[in-house]
């Protein structure tokens, strides 16, 4: 019997990580079956229900815990499934100065964007096809370093030099690899930072379409594409960030 051709989305509880369900569904016909993994069970049951002509296979884990990484293994070496589209989308941000936030937030936001995404990649490497596509997610974050955003930024920095150097190393198998960089999404992440108490500026800020980011990303990845940013906005503070010294661009970024 042959393989099913699977996508596996990171993240999928909410915001971008649903918006992705759908966008797999219209982008990407030869998917049989998508993998939800998040922490949270039933919600993830709720979305599936949603979409009765698609398979899904529901996969609580907390990408941050590293016990995480075996059960994850073990599930991949039982089903040997023909993982098609590999959706790096779950993260963390907490705003707040260094010196002010509890070790265990700047713990947690290494683990899983950090950590626990490299790990996640790694871990499903061996199941990628020939001509499937990794989508991963940075940020605009990654651009210049963010004051009150700073292990944040930094997280997202990794992610955007992993991503494409990992481009260039899978280049032989045949597999996409395209970062993708968005802006402020208003997203329960976006909301958890207004509370925790942001610069009034930063709501200034132009926010992404998520159901069409989450489309035109699927696309330019299966196109090739090694990176992408939405948005004139976006775009512009993107070339901005290359062409002046960041010790200048710092204090004007203070989310």
């Amino acid at each position: 019997m042959s393989r099913i051709s699977v996508a596996i989305i990171t993240g999928a509880t909410s915001g971008l990580g649903t918006a992705y369900i759908d966008a797999v569904i219209k982008e990407c016909p030869d998917v049989d079956q998508i993998w939800l993994v998040a922490r949270r069970k039933q919600v993830m049951a709720a979305i599936a229900a949603k979409h009765p002509k698609m398979t899904f296979k529901i996969v609580p884990l907390d990408l941050s815990e590293r016990t995480s990484y075996l059960e994850l293994n073990q599930l991949l070496a039982q089903e040997q499934p023909q993982i098609s589209a590999l959706i790096a989308n779950a993260g963390l941000a907490y705003n707040g100065s260094v010196d002010q936030m509890q070790i265990e937030k700047i713990q947690k936001m290494i683990d899983l964007n950090v950590n626990g995404t490299t790990s996640f990649i790694r871990t499903c490497l061996p199941y990628l096809t020939q001509d499937s596509f990794i989508l991963l997610v940075s940020s605009a974050s990654s651009f210049v370093p963010n004051p009150n955003l700073a292990v944040y930024s930094a997280t997202k920095a990794y992610l955007t030099s992993f991503g494409l150097a990992l481009r260039e190393e899978l280049k032989p198998r045949q597999i996409k690899v395209c970062t993708v960089m968005p802006g402020r999404m208003k997203t329960e992440m976006d909301q958890a930072l207004n509370q925790a108490g942001r610069s009034g500026a930063f709501n200034l800020l132009p926010s992404l379409n998520i159901p069409k980011f989450a489309r035109k990303t699927i696309q330019v990845a299966q196109a090739g594409c090694a990176s992408y940013t939405m948005m004139i906005f976006y775009k512009a503070f993107r070339v901005v960030a290359k062409l002046v010294p960041q010790k200048l661009l710092v204090p004007l970024t203070k989310i």
